[in-house]
Formats: C-alpha cells, structure tokens, sequence
C-alpha cells in the first residue's frame, strides 16, 4: 500500500471528480477518496461541455467574481473563497482527523482546492500536500499561512488560464511548468488548448 499519493495519482484524482462527487453544494462539487494511509480531497473544475451543462453557468458565474473578499486570513477570488465557505461544514465532516489530507483540483478546482487547504489546516486537519493544475492566480493576501505546506502548482506549455488576473496583486504560491512551450512570450503565446487537464496527466505519466 503505498505511503502517499503522487502526483499523477493526485491529477488522476482530479480527473475523477469531472465525473463522480461525494457532495455538491451550490454547484460546488468535491470528490473524498478516502485511502488506508490518507485522503485525498479533489476539486472539480468549470465544466466546459456546455454553459447548460451540469454546472456550466454556475462555474462561469463563480469564474467570474472576482472581486476581493476575506477568509480565514486570506484575500482574494470572491467566487473561489465564498464557493469553500459553501461547503465547509460537509467537508469537515467528510474526512477523518486521523488522515493526512491531500488536497487538488484543476483550474476551477485549483482556486477552489488552495482556500480549502487553508480551511483544513487552520481546523486541525493535518494537510500533507496542495497540488494544483491550471489553475489561476487565486489570492493576493496570506501566502505565510502556506509555508508549512508542499504546495505545487503546476502549468502545463502555454496554458493561459494561470496568467489570468495578471493585471491584480493576485499571485501563486508556487509555480511549476511542464510540457513543451509552444511559445517562449509569457503573455501573448497563451492559448486555452494547453489548459486541458488529459496534457497534463500525460505529462506527468512520461507520455507529454
């Protein structure tokens, strides 16, 4: 049985929750994978199928408030702050105390997955690892209550979805590329076609 999970495991994860959830709140939708060492938590991402699709209009919605707002120390992405308020007390509730919890999730998912590390650390909770993909720039205050997580936030080529908000004091807590960069420019080479998440499970499983 293995010790932790890793990453690929943590993308697979994230994968995962696209198709299967343990609860939804408000559109909110969080997969708990629930192992013999640990726990893994995943963030389900903007559905892209469709606006009508199943959580469409809401994930834009959400996407799109991003106004400042606070929580638990932090500042920053209204819709991904307020979304982990939402359901905080189903996944409180959800997890064992007695687990190291891992939290992920891909874009969406990713905003979503670094306020509720910093939910599940400030409630005793001890989180092992934030691993996040594609995700873009979430908050611009509390980036000291990270510093004793293994944050990793990766950004596959030239997906253009971690560069939004460039324009705010919003930042990452870690940034880590993968893949081939089809364009050196940081801003301009960006494309949507480098945000799907099956490049970066391929690029972590030696195959992109």
């Amino acid at each position: 049985m293995n010790q932790k999970p890793t990453h690929l495991d943590l993308a697979l994860s994230s994968e995962l929750s696209y198709k299967r959830a343990t609860f939804m709140v408000h559109e909110v939708e969080v997969l708990i994978q629930k192992f013999e060492r640990y726990q893994v938590v995943a963030f389900r991402g903007t559905e892209f199928s469709g606006l009508w699709s199943r959580g469409g209009f809401w994930d834009v919605l959400r996407d799109l408030r991003v106004w400042p707002v606070g929580y638990h120390g932090l500042r920053g992405h209204a819709g991904f702050l307020r979304g982990v308020r939402l359901i905080e007390k189903p996944l409180l509730e959800g997890l064992d105390r007695k687990l190291p919890v891992y939290v992920t999730g891909h874009s969406l998912g990713g905003g979503l997955a670094i306020p509720a590390a910093r939910l599940l650390d400030r409630s005793g909770f001890v989180v092992a690892e934030l691993v996040t993909f594609g995700t873009p720039r979430c908050i611009s205050k509390g980036f000291e209550y990270f510093g004793h997580i293994s944050v990793t936030e990766y950004e596959f080529g030239n997906d253009i979805v971690p560069t939004l908000q460039f324009w705010t004091n919003r930042r990452h807590l870690d940034r880590t590329p993968i893949g081939r960069r089809r364009s050196l420019n940081w801003l301009w080479g960006r494309t949507w076609s480098d945000h799907d998440l099956s490049l970066y499970i391929g690029s972590l499983s030696g195959l992109g």
